[in-house]
């Protein structure tokens, strides 16, 4: 039997940019400020494909940042995490691989 492999990222992209279209009363950019932020290191690929699949849909430059959560100890559970990139003033959209938390 034949498999597919099916991203959510593109069918998410479509709809955040379905949704930002859906503001928009004056013609002009649909979107607000936004930033694609990638929930940690190891989610940057993630995001940037996610991010690609935006930008075509909306021929807008969407940023990009993420989150870095670097440990001083490679056994400590606790971290500072770091935000890298400019999001003041801008609606996020936080890319990961899982959500147990709402």
């Amino acid at each position: 039997t034949p498999v597919e492999h099916l991203l959510p990222g593109p069918v998410a992209a479509a709809y955040f940019h379905e949704e930002f279209c859906s503001l928009d009363e004056t013609n002009e950019s649909p979107y607000p400020p936004i930033t694609v932020v990638a929930a940690h290191e190891g989610q940057v690929a993630r995001a940037t494909e996610f991010r690609k699949v935006l930008q075509k849909l909306s021929g807008e430059d969407i940023p990009m940042a993420f989150i870095s959560k670097s440990r001083q100890h490679g056994h400590q559970k606790e971290y500072e995490p770091v935000l890298v990139g400019d999001v003041k003033g801008r609606k996020c959209i936080i890319v990961d691989d899982i959500v147990n938390t709402g």
